[in-house]
């Protein structure tokens, strides 16, 4: 049996969904970055920096262990929300960022 997250993708789902995760990875990292430098409000910027955090120690702890995923039907609902929360919050930052820019061209 494998000894950590990534293995355990690639052993038992395969080398093209290991790629994709790692790819969803990626770009939710990312935009959690963008959150985080766009967030015009303290509220915003706290929220995202605390799920970027959440995630990036989530992720941390994939590497060296199983264990911490031992309540299987809970752990993947708090790792999926922790990622629709943070693309939300991009949405929402990109929206505002958007009309403010649009509300200055217009006038």
């Amino acid at each position: 049996t494998p000894h950590n997250l990534y293995l355990e993708i690639w052993l038992y789902y395969g080398f093209i969904t290991f790629i994709l995760y790692l790819l969803i990875l990626y770009i939710v990292l990312k935009r959690g970055l963008w959150n985080i430098r766009n967030s015009l409000s303290k509220i915003n910027r706290t929220l995202s920096l605390s799920c970027f955090g959440s995630l990036v120690v989530w992720l941390f702890l994939s590497f060296f262990t199983l264990e911490f995923f031992q309540f299987q039907s809970l752990v993947p609902i708090i790792f999926w929300t922790i990622i629709v929360i943070i693309i939300k919050l991009n949405v929402y930052l990109f929206s505002k960022k958007t009309m403010g820019i649009s509300n200055m061209l217009s006038s």
